[in-house]
C-alpha cells in the first residue's frame, strides 16, 4: 500500500504504511469525531493511550486567531523537556501567551530540573513572563466531590490511591511491592482532617475487603479490569477511572475554555487520559487537529535551561473561581 508522508517545514511527522497499527491512532485524529458522527470517544482513546504509554506528543489546534497547542503527555518521558523546549521555541507558530498543566492548583509547588511536563512548562513560563494556570483539583478538592458524589469514607479513598499508583506503574502485574513502599508513595495524597492514616496492616485489610476477600499478596490482577479502562467496573465499578476522575475532568476543560477565551496563543499539557476527555471539546471549539509533532529530532532548538538560569516567579493565574465550579458540578 502507499505510504502516507505529512512533513511540516524540516519536521517530518510520520512515514508509515496506513495500515500499520503503531500510527493508527494519529491517523484517526484526522477523521471527523464531532458526536454527530457518532464516534466512539473512548474507543479512539484506547487507541490512544495505548502508544501515548510509549511516547508523548503534540498536538495543534487553529481557527481563526486561535492557536492551542496541546502537550499529550507520558508523565516522565525523557522527550517532554524537548517537546516544551519546541513549543517555546519554534517557527510554525508564535509562543504561547499562557500555559495550562495538570498540577494540583494549591498545596503543591513547582520544581525544576524535572522530567513532568508540568514543571517544564512552569520553569519556561518562568522565563518567557507568561501566566501559569494550574488546571487539576487539590487532592481535598478530589477527595470532596467523591465523597459527596459517590459515599467514599477517607479509607476507600487511601486504597484506591495505591491501587491506582500500582497500575499506573504497572505494579499490579510485574512487581507488587509492599503496603510501606506504596503508603510511602502516596504520602503526598493523604490530609490528616480527614482521617487516619492506613497502615500497612489496616491496608491489608481494607485491601481484603474491597477485592471480595483476596489478599494482597496471592491476588491475580488479570482477572480485574484495569482502573484506567474508562469502561470497565473495577471493585464494583466504585473505582472506575471514570468515578476517580470526577471533578478533575470538568474542571481542566474549564480552565481551558477559559484561557482559550483569554488568550490567542494557548499551551496545555496533561497526561493522555485527560486529553481523551477534553477531546470533543477541543473538536467543538476548533474542528479537527491541524497538526500532530511527535518527531522533532530534525530540528535544532536552543540548549535546555538550567535551574540556575531562571529568571523571575511564577505568575499564577486563576481563571475558575472553585467555589462556583463545585456549586455547579453536576
Amino acid at each position: 500500500m502507499k505510504k502516507l508522508l505529512l512533513s511540516i517545514g524540516n519536521v517530518y511527522l510520520f512515514s508509515v504504511n496506513i495500515i500499520s497499527k503503531k500510527i493508527l491512532f494519529l491517523l484517526l485524529l484526522f477523521i471527523p469525531f464531532s458526536a454527530a458522527n457518532g464516534t466512539d470517544f473512548t474507543a479512539l482513546g484506547k487507541q490512544l493511550i495505548e502508544e501515548h504509554k510509549e511516547k508523548s506528543f503534540l498536538v495543534v489546534y487553529k481557527k481563526d486567531s486561535k492557536t492551542l497547542i496541546y502537550l499529550v503527555a507520558n508523565h516522565g518521558d525523557e522527550n517532554n523537556k524537548n517537546l516544551v523546549n519546541y513549543v517555546f521555541n519554534n517557527k510554525l507558530f508564535p509562543p504561547p501567551q499562557v500555559v495550562v498543566v495538570e498540577w494540583e492548583r494549591k498545596d503543591r509547588d513547582f520544581e525544576y530540573p524535572s522530567t513532568a511536563e508540568a514543571n517544564i512548562a512552569a520553569f519556561f513560563a518562568w522565563n518567557h513572563n507568561i501566566p501559569i494556570v494550574r488546571a487539576d483539583l487539590a487532592t481535598d478538592d478530589w477527595f470532596e466531590v467523591l465523597k459527596n458524589k459517590y459515599g467514599y469514607i477517607y479509607r476507600d479513598f487511601q486504597g484506591f490511591i495505591i491501587i491506582r499508583s500500582m497500575f499506573a506503574e504497572d505494579a499490579a502485574y510485574k512487581d507488587r511491592k509492599t503496603p510501606e513502599y506504596w503508603l510511602n508513595d502516596t504520602q503526598r495524597f493523604y490530609n490528616p482532617k480527614y482521617g487516619d492514616r492506613l497502615t500497612p496492616e489496616s491496608f491489608l485489610e481494607w485491601f481484603k475487603e474491597a477485592f471480595n476477600g483476596e489478599e494482597f499478596y496471592k491476588i491475580d490482577f488479570s482477572k480485574y479490569p484495569n482502573p484506567y479502562d474508562y469502561d470497565g467496573p473495577f471493585m464494583s465499578n466504585r473505582m472506575s477511572l471514570r468515578v476517580s476522575q470526577s471533578g478533575r475532568e470538568p474542571f481542566m476543560r474549564e480552565n481551558i475554555k477559559a484561557a482559550i477565551e483569554k488568550y490567542d496563543v494557548v499551551y496545555v499539557g496533561t497526561g493522555g487520559l485527560h486529553y481523551i476527555a477534553n477531546m470533543q471539546m477541543l473538536q467543538e471549539i476548533f474542528g479537527e487537529p491541524n497538526k500532530i509533532i511527535q518527531d522533532i529530532s530534525s530540528v535544532k532548538l536552543p540548549p535546555l535551561p538550567k535551574a540556575e538560569d531562571k529568571e523571575g516567579q511564577a505568575i499564577k493565574l486563576d481563571l475558575v473561581d472553585f467555589d462556583n465550579f463545585i456549586n455547579n458540578l453536576k
